[in-house]
């Protein structure tokens, strides 16, 4: 993360999307996005959901100043 921040910006092949998580109390935070996409026809594909062209992966941020980049 501090390298995308401080360094040239790089093309990649994927969206990243920032999940605001009110409390890290267990290991699958993510499971309810992914549920919600399962049930809306995206596929996953490895740790991404696949949303057209594009797979989208979701990361979870625990501190709202992290969400504010």
């Amino acid at each position: 993360m501090a390298q995308m921040r401080y360094t040239e910006a790089v093309a990649t092949l994927d969206a990243d999307v920032l999940v605001a998580v009110a409390s890290p109390d267990r290991m699958d935070v993510l499971a309810e996005v992914y549920e919600f996409c399962t049930r809306r026809g995206f596929r996953a594909e490895g740790e991404a959901i696949r949303v057209g062209a594009w797979p989208v992966q979701f990361v979870p941020v625990f501190s709202p100043e992290v969400s504010q980049w």
